[in-house]
């Protein structure tokens, strides 16, 4: 049994590796030389038919009144910059760790 199971695996790879050989050589074989060689075709290609809108500027909502609701998250140009930095302290084998703040 244990014979049958590896003539078959073996007949398998090289039924495997033919048809990979085959592949190959028949790419090769039927390989189109002429496109290779040949010059690039200029080819015209019409205009689509969609037509492209603009739809302006984004405009913030107002009080009824005129005013602008100001909302500062949205704020171009903040005024201060906040950042958070962490590190972590690791000391040898089996000792404590320190979080940094």
């Amino acid at each position: 049994m244990r014979l049958a199971r590896r003539l078959g695996a073996i007949l398998m790879a090289l039924v495997l590796v033919a048809g990979v050989a085959g592949l190959v050589w028949a790419d090769r074989r039927w390989l189109p030389e002429e496109a290779a060689a040949g010059e690039p075709e200029m080819v015209a290609v019409p205009p689509g038919d969609s037509t492209v809108v603009c739809v302006g500027a984004v405009k913030l909502p107002g009080d009824g009144e005129g005013e602008v609701i100001y909302d500062d998250r949205f704020d171009p140009h903040p005024t201060s910059v906040e950042s958070i930095t962490r590190g972590l302290a690791a000391g040898p084998a089996g000792a404590e760790s320190q979080l940094l703040d």
